[in-house]
């Protein structure tokens, strides 16, 4: 895909991005050109332990150049640039992100992120911004897995599940396409992630995936193991046309694939029933659950189920929140709802909270995820804040903004899931938002959730004694934060309470209470 011409050495360098994975070395080009050997590990990347980083495994290497002195520089998979002595020791590495790659934490093993197409390890102690990561292994094989979404399209966002003990992972593309589910086998396959699922939402004209069914939604398990599409391997529901497609996608702790049927607007879910031989998550075509949104959301546009405590949190419109400028799907919403006991049956919302939303003035959230006590939702292009939603009551607590690190500046977030949280053990939170601007994750750090306590109103003047009527104001430090207040010493909460709109007028002794 690359050569150089090295006029000190009289030799061409030539990218070998085949099985080979190395540098093609020609001598004598001026005279009587021919092969003179390569620069790099045979095979790459993808050589002994398939994956594994390391000095000259190259990963799909695209460039190649050489300086007077005989360094050799190699572009690897478009994120990657080395540099080499000409003995071959590697001098420097820098690194980036595919375009749109927003990474997870693995689940009980804090240090281990996965990207779309990476692994990378977290050492916690460090405290220099961009110090802590470390690459380790490239997770695509295009030779032994050709027919890998990530080789056919692009995927932009990685949830990380941890099912019977094994590592699966869960990706949906920048437009919130179908989802692709992967395995891992070390034994066999390294670190390389293997193609196990893939859940067609609605039809398309595409080529790719070949063998699927050419009308309706579709599920593709991978029943031999081999990561390729075999007829055999596809199922429909009984009746494929009724289901349009959705961006919404949510696996939750047990495997349980959530989405929404973009036809009817309800919600639907396949449950994982287990592991094959193979390692493969089991799902079935004619096992997927359908059930009606609350009543109160006129539409839906995220779910997020957290599993252990039967709670569904969902975004999208209501009467009371409704949509802003005619956006509708695409973005978080203007509302989002908390519905405890899902599974049994409850429909009646905890508490309606409101998403900040402003289109007219290019104010609005792209991704929402949750972890720990909180959920994070992420604005678009604006000012890319953050805002932290407790999840016990659905107020907003706290925003985390961008910081001299990275030059208080980064590009849209501009996928439907382009945020993952994570709370260590130590109490931490992990918030990973991806920056399309300059192909990387911003990670923002909570040590002990310190920025994430409840914000507490203040009121203007404090408590004392005053002659005459005596006007008092209400403030919170957290921008859009709904404040609820009582004037009869009770105290207020989430859904009791006056919400403040405007200053208000004492005349008399009063107990005033807010939160």
């Amino acid at each position: 895909s690359d050569f150089c011409v090295d006029p000190f050495r009289n030799r061409i360098l030539l990218t070998n991005s085949g099985v080979d994975q190395n540098i093609l070395i020609f001598s004598d080009i001026i005279t009587t050109p021919k092969a003179a050997g390569t620069f790099g590990v045979t095979g790459g990347i993808l050589s002994g332990v398939a994956g594994q980083e390391g000095p000259l495994r190259f990963n799909n290497p695209t460039g190649v150049g050489v300086d007077k002195e005989g360094n050799i520089y190699v572009a690897c998979a478009g994120t990657g640039l080395e540099a080499y002595s000409p003995s071959g020791s590697r001098l420097w590495e820098v690194l980036s992100l595919l375009f749109v790659d927003c990474v997870d934490v693995l689940p009980g093993k804090e240090t281990t992120i996965y990207g779309v197409g990476e692994r990378f390890e977290m050492d916690y102690s460090k405290t220099k911004p961009g110090t802590e990561w470390s690459y380790k292994a490239g997770t695509l094989n295009r030779f032994k897995y050709p027919q890998d979404a990530r080789v056919n399209g692009s995927l932009s966002t990685v949830h990380t599940r941890t099912i019977d003990g094994k590592t699966f992972l869960y990706m949906t593309g920048m437009y919130g396409e179908a989802l692709r589910v992967y395995r891992f086998n070390p034994a066999t396959d390294g670190e390389i992630a293997i193609p196990c699922a893939l859940f067609g939402p609605s039809e398309s004209k595409d080529a790719w995936p070949p063998n699927r069914p050419l009308r309706g939604e579709w599920l593709w398990v991978d029943g031999n193991g081999d990561g390729a599409f075999a007829a055999d391997e596809f199922t429909q529901p009984v009746n494929p046309a009724a289901n349009t497609g959705h961006y919404a996608w949510y696996p939750d702790e047990r495997g349980t694939v959530w989405t929404v049927n973009g036809a009817t607007g309800r919600i639907r879910s396949f449950p994982c029933t287990g592991l094959d031989r193979n390692g493969s998550p089991l799902y079935r075509s004619d096992r997927i659950e359908e059930v009606d949104p609350p009543a109160v959301l006129t539409s839906v546009n995220f779910l997020l189920y957290d599993q252990p405590t039967d709670v569904m949190y969902l975004t999208g419109y209501s009467q009371k929140y409704p949509t802003s400028g005619g956006y509708g799907g695409g973005v978080v919403g203007h509302a989002l709802v908390r519905i405890n006991e899902w599974s049994t049956g409850n429909r009646t919302p905890a508490w309606e909270a409101e998403v900040p939303m402003d289109v007219p003035k290019d104010l609005f959230c792209k991704s929402i995820c949750m972890a720990g006590d909180y959920l994070f939702a992420v604005e678009c292009r604006r000012k890319n804040t953050v805002y932290v939603f407790s999840k016990a009551t659905g107020t907003m607590v706290s925003e985390l903004n961008l910081g001299p690190a990275v030059g208080s500046k980064q590009g849209w977030v501009d996928i439907p899931y382009g945020i993952n949280a994570y709370q260590r053990s130590n109490g931490e939170y992990l918030v990973f938002v991806e920056d399309d601007g300059y192909l990387k994750n911003i990670i923002y750090r909570v040590k002990d959730g310190v920025p994430l306590k409840p914000a507490v109103p203040s009121f203007s003047p404090r408590a004392g004694t005053f002659d005459g009527t005596t006007t008092v104001a209400i403030t919170c430090p957290v921008p859009g934060a709904t404040i609820r207040y009582t004037t009869d010493g009770s105290v207020p909460t989430v859904t009791t309470g006056t919400v403040y709109a405007a200053p208000l007028s004492i005349t008399a002794r009063t107990v005033l209470k807010a939160i």
